[in-house]
């Protein structure tokens, strides 16, 4: 549902600056423009996700779900809300660097193929620096807040020139301009960050960040709960909930099976609760537990009690 609602958005931008450009012209400040509007609406959608997501959420509760199509539908309707207008924008970019291409090299093949050469050799950089060089450093939130300020930058640095002859006075102002806005939305972002977003009736007591994921730790109603990139990946651990017990038995069963068991292999640390009760059985020779979360296993200490 998130592809098909992203792909379709980006079909419908397209569809539409297309028509624009035909009738209006000036692709490189129709360009700006998108690249100042993408800025500021992934600002916004960052900072006010959770209560986008509220919305979702009484969406969904005000429908009557009597087959799976349907829930699908509200699923898609939901990814179409949250990434509509982004999706749109980056549609619309596309077909206004095919027209700056086209008048310069007078072939549209070639036009075509020359921006997806450089939309494929940016799109490879930007997911390697950004996984594994930006997040790391300083998180997926101000990752997003900093792609959108370059992408603010981006806009105004081709916005003065774009509109007309940019004269000495243009210049200055457009450059004042441009870092009075990038303080002013870095301010708000900083200001009004509710990263990791809340869940209702949760406190939050542990996050970790890499490459890899976002690993939160709740308290609740019904005791830890432990998510991965806003997925459960265990179900919730407390006095009131019998996984405790299945994630013993989970170690237990298996030995009690086996005629003559040395060497155990778990694959996925949760809440520790399966690995300490193979711990238990001097039997065992060798106990290896392979996690790929780094957050799970730095949580693993939470959960000794």
């Amino acid at each position: 549902t998130m592809i098909t609602a992203f792909i379709l958005g980006m079909a419908l931008g397209s569809i539409f600056i297309g028509k624009i450009i035909d009738w209006f012209g000036r692709e490189v400040l129709i360009f700006s423009v998108l690249q100042i509007f993408i800025g500021f609406t992934t600002v916004l959608t960052v900072v006010y996700f959770p209560d986008i997501m509220n919305y979702v959420k009484n969406l969904e509760n005000a429908m009557v779900f009597n087959d799976a199509w349907k829930y699908v539908q509200v699923r898609f309707l939901e990814a179409f809300i949250i990434m509509f207008i982004p999706a749109f924008s980056f549609g619309a970019i596309f077909p206004s660097v095919i027209k700056y291409l086209n008048k310069n090299s007078g072939a549209i093949s070639i036009s075509v193929g020359n921006a997806y050469a450089l939309n494929t050799i940016g799109c490879i950089f930007g997911s390697l620096v950004t996984g594994f060089v930006i997040i790391p450093l300083v998180g997926s939130y101000y990752s997003m807040v900093i792609v959108s300020l370059l992408s603010i930058c981006l806009g105004f640095r081709l916005f003065a020139p774009a509109w007309g002859k940019a004269g000495f006075l243009r210049k200055i102002i457009s450059i004042a301009l441009t870092a009075c806005i990038v303080i002013l939305v870095l301010d708000f972002a900083v200001n009004k960050k509710n990263y990791p977003w809340p869940r209702d009736k949760m406190k939050l007591i542990f996050s970790y960040e890499d490459a890899a994921s976002l690993v939160n730790v709740y308290t609740g109603e019904l005791g830890y709960y432990i998510y991965a990139d806003d997925t459960s990946i265990s179900y919730p651990i407390g006095p009131n909930t019998t996984a405790s017990t299945v994630q013993k038995l989970q170690a237990h069963i298996p030995l009690l099976i086996h005629k003559d068991p040395k060497d155990v292999l778990i694959i996925g640390l949760g809440f520790g609760i399966t690995s300490g009760s193979y711990a238990s059985y001097d039997s065992l020779n060798t106990l290896e537990t392979v996690e790929i979360f780094t957050g799970a296993i730095k949580a693993a200490p939470i959960f000794k009690k």
